[in-house]
């Protein structure tokens, strides 16, 4: 049995006659691929960026949710001999905007 991080299946399109591949790691695979790996075993729900991500933090007062932007770069203090991030820069709707810094944290 192959571990579950392995394991792999892949949906069929029955509509236009596609077949699934049984091993989607084998080189070739028809259909759309789905990693069971992404679902959450205890409640059977597939992992995605809003139930793991936005849903825990969603009713945080300071919470500054952020769509249709693209980060450019992470910004990162090293002065101590550690990177540690202290900012992005980010290009929101056509717009750049430069060392946006976090109160706590930033989840991109």
């Amino acid at each position: 049995m192959e571990p579950y991080d392995r394991k792999c299946h892949t949906v069929a399109i029955t509509s236009d006659n596609y077949g699934t591949s049984e091993n989607t790691f084998l080189g070739s695979s028809i259909g759309g691929p789905f990693n069971i790996a992404t679902i959450n075993s205890a409640t059977e729900e597939k992992s995605y960026s809003t139930n793991t991500y936005f849903k825990p933090l969603q009713n945080q007062p300071n919470l500054h949710l952020v769509t249709k932007a693209q980060v450019e770069k992470i910004i990162l203090d090293k002065e101590s001999g550690e990177a540690i991030a202290k900012g992005v820069k980010v290009t929101v709707k056509g717009i750049e905007t430069s060392g946006r810094r976090p109160l706590s944290q930033a989840v991109l």
